[in-house]
């Protein structure tokens, strides 16, 4: 089953998710990877370097929905090693009825929450 490209609001209401994240503080640690470097384009400055990062990110949600079957509507997601939570969001975005992560680095999951504030 092809799932179709996401549609113009989705890829709105993901673009505002991923705006308020990018304005999350984030500590950096020494030797530790930002938000910013992990998803490099994906929360950089407006323009169409970022709008293909965007419309990249959600079709690689969409392809995994794909090889398991369906769409992600009305499904309870557990995404493990979720790192930052932007696949999180993601998938809440692409209409999952719950979005759940796991992860075991204590500051990313620190970003996590709070991005999930904002």
């Amino acid at each position: 089953m092809k799932l179709e490209s996401a549609d113009p609001r989705t890829r709105e209401r993901f673009r505002d998710c991923v705006d308020a994240i990018a304005r999350v503080e984030f500590v950096v640690a020494p030797g530790d990877p930002t938000p910013q470097g992990y998803y490099a384009a994906l929360l950089g400055p407006p323009g169409a370097e970022r709008e293909k990062a965007l419309d990249k990110y959600l079709r690689y949600y969409l392809d995994l929905f794909e090889l398991a079957g369906g769409p992600p509507q009305g499904l309870r997601v557990l995404e493990v090693g979720s790192g930052f939570g932007l696949g999180l969001v993601a998938v809440a975005v692409l209409g999952a009825e719950e979005a759940s992560g796991v992860e075991l680095v204590p500051w990313q999951v620190e970003f996590a929450l709070e991005a999930r504030k904002a």
